[in-house]
């Protein structure tokens, strides 16, 4: 990217060179005159030009110069210089590297604003000094707030690119101190606009507007002031990085944090679309962040299932349930004799089965608890919750497990002759075997179906 061999940036160096060295030049012959005591040779020369005023001002100015005065816009003149008349320069190049002044210095190359905002501020600087000098302060000022503005403004562009690199790279330091950095700007930008405004506290005209323009400032921006405090209590606790699982149930908002800023963070989202929200949400709401799970420093994965059997098929085992049930269940021998026997429920016994089955499950960690209880029952029939940690945190892995489980309770209860409830649709209502008739069904079962508790 050749940014600095162009014809507009010579047109603008040359007439700077130019000035520069005539008002060298008219230094030097100003001074030889008056060493020489030559009076009637300066006076000739200021009767020349004693008749323009700006043109007397101008030689006074010259004739009051110091080294400062030469040194400053020296210095200003040979870095435009450099800069324009310097080498090609890739960004590519400065950002892959690991140094600060040469990541700085990338981004600024790759905002595309460097032909015109390096030059900009050193050419305000150099004309702010120089009305300053002349007298002209207002003028100066204005410099001033510009050359600020265009400060804030490049390093609201650096910050930015640097900030994207930094999340890729996962340096969280560096992007809390680029952030820092922003946040410096803006208070200086601030601190230079009220200096230069030249308001006094014992004035009630100044401090009535003082307080005026900050209490509608901040209440314009009242998020992003939250969101920047958010953004160093979060950072200053270590409770977000970049590639963090979060979510925030109040939002509905769930992903990978990608990009962390003073005012947004970035996610993306399961479905690979990105959202973005202020950062003072996750201060305010309560989040969930998962990313020590996701990295295996947790006991498992947390699977909560319920199941709601209807109760309807609630009875003790028979002889024949237990003949089946032993042809059935993929358990080891001496559990069968222990738990399965006549004078039990089947769902006693079917939740005995599920919890031993679980405690055999390689996929399944047993700490830090291994839960399957019933809850309180409800007009729909009997919960049975699972309470279960799975080993795999992943959540492909996480998700093929726990579905593995869940089709083998549904799979086992029907060898507890159990149904889950459901409740009735159309095709239950179009296909029922119900009718009406005068006499009273009998729907109670009888005794010698059932078998007999001790």
């Amino acid at each position: 990217m050749q940014i600095f061999k162009s014809k507009t940036n010579n047109r603008l160096m040359i007439p700077l060179l130019v000035l520069w060295a005539v008002c060298l030049v008219i230094k030097l012959v100003l001074y030889f005159l008056l060493s020489m005591d030559s009076i009637s040779s300066s006076c000739r020369v200021y009767s020349l030009f004693g008749q323009y005023d700006i043109l007397r001002r101008f030689l006074d100015f010259l004739q009051d110069l110091t080294y400062g005065d030469i040194i400053l816009p020296s210095i200003i003149l040979m870095a435009l210089f450099l800069w324009f008349m310097g080498s090609v320069y890739d960004y590519r190049g400065q950002l892959s590297s690991t140094k600060c002044h040469r990541l700085i210095l990338g981004a600024l190359l790759k905002t595309k604003c460097e032909r015109c905002m390096i030059p900009a501020s050193l050419t305000s600087v150099l004309i702010a000094y120089v009305f300053w000098r002349l007298g002209y302060i207002f003028v100066s000022k204005i410099l001033i707030v510009t050359l600020m503005t265009l400060f804030l403004w490049g390093a609201w562009f650096v910050t930015k690119t640097l900030n994207r690199i930094f999340s890729l790279r996962r340096q969280e330091t560096y992007i809390t101190w680029s952030q820092i950095s922003l946040l410096a700007a803006f208070g200086l930008w601030i601190v230079v606009i009220v200096c230069c405004l030249n308001l006094q506290n014992n004035n009630p005209t100044d401090t009535a507007i003082i307080t005026v323009f900050g209490a509608v400032l901040g209440w314009i921006f009242q998020d992003t002031i939250k969101s920047v405090a958010a953004f160093f209590y979060l950072r200053a606790n270590g409770l977000l990085q970049i590639g963090d699982l979060i979510a925030v149930p109040a939002k509905g908002i769930e992903g990978f944090v990608r990009t962390i800023s003073l005012t947004t963070v970035t996610i993306e989202n399961w479905d690979t679309t990105t959202s973005a929200f202020p950062t003072f949400i996750l201060h305010a709401d309560h989040f969930k962040n998962s990313q020590r799970m996701l990295e295996g420093k947790t006991l498992g994965r947390l699977m909560k299932k319920t199941f709601i059997i209807d109760s309807g098929w609630v009875h003790p085992l028979t002889d024949n349930d237990i003949k089946r049930l032993r042809r059935a269940l993929d358990v080891e021998n001496f559990f069968v004799e222990k738990e399965v026997k006549c004078d039990k429920l089947n769902i006693e016994v079917f939740r005995l089965y599920i919890y031993h089955w679980l405690m055999n499950n390689p996929n399944v960690s047993q700490q830090p608890r291994l839960i399957v209880r019933w809850l309180e029952q409800t007009s729909e029939g009997l919960p049975l919750q699972l309470l279960v940690y799975l080993t795999d945190t992943m959540l492909d892995a996480f998700e093929w497990q726990q579905s593995q489980i869940m089709e083998h309770v549904i799979k086992a209860m029907g060898w507890f002759d159990l149904q889950l409830y459901q409740s009735p649709s159309g095709y239950d209502a179009s296909n029922s075997n119900i009718y009406l008739t005068q006499q009273t069904a009998d729907y109670r079962k009888k005794p010698d179906e059932n078998a007999r508790l001790k």
